[in-house]
């Protein structure tokens, strides 16, 4: 980009950060870290408009690119939006249940504790509650929460997670780290 700078001034940069930098969590991340944001800030200090995937990341990173526009531009979903009535595919699924909490994408391990917590507290409420889950760690999740009454949709297609999403009344994100658009799963 600097060359760019050079050989074109009146060449216009965009910049898009998609992600910031890892977490100082050990020695090897805390040195990562270092590089990663200084490449960051001379990055966004190339550009003349600077975009973010995550909306709080202009507040906190406007700061750091003084007279340069910050502007938050959302990832669009890569789900296709299949418009129809879910009442057909609910019937196919012999899914009666009148509560549907949804789980979809890779599930991690240490995230489990959450979706059990999750279903047990709405289990208080609701005894008639069914988790619909679409992605490919079902039997890890019927083995790790073997009284969850599950439905097992596996790995489908783009336009199958479309029709599915539907029959979510309830959707569970467990992203102890928050969700954005560029989570595909959210």
């Amino acid at each position: 980009l600097k060359r760019i700078r050079r050989a074109a001034p009146e060449t216009r940069i965009a910049w898009i950060a998609h992600e910031d930098f890892v977490p100082a969590t050990s020695l090897k991340f805390a040195l990562m870290r270092l590089w990663q944001r200084w490449q960051f800030q001379a990055l966004g200090g190339l550009a003349d408009q600077i975009f973010f995937s995550i909306a709080p990341w202009v507040d906190t990173y406007s700061p750091w690119f003084d007279g340069t526009p910050v502007h938050h531009l959302p990832i669009g979903s890569n789900m296709p939006y299949v418009d129809e009535d879910s009442s057909e595919l609910r019937s196919i699924l012999g899914l009666d249940a009148p509560f549907v909490v949804g789980l979809f994408g890779t599930l991690r391990a240490r995230l489990l504790d959450n979706v059990a917590a999750a279903l047990t507290a709405l289990q208080r409420h609701a005894t008639d509650v069914v988790l619909l889950y679409i992605g490919p760690d079902g039997p890890v999740l019927r083995e790790t929460l073997p009284d969850l009454p599950l439905l097992d949709a596996g790995r489908l297609p783009a336009d199958a997670v479309s029709r599915h999403l539907p029959l979510m009344d309830l959707h569970l994100t467990p992203f102890i780290d928050g969700v954005s658009t560029r989570r595909g799963s959210f």
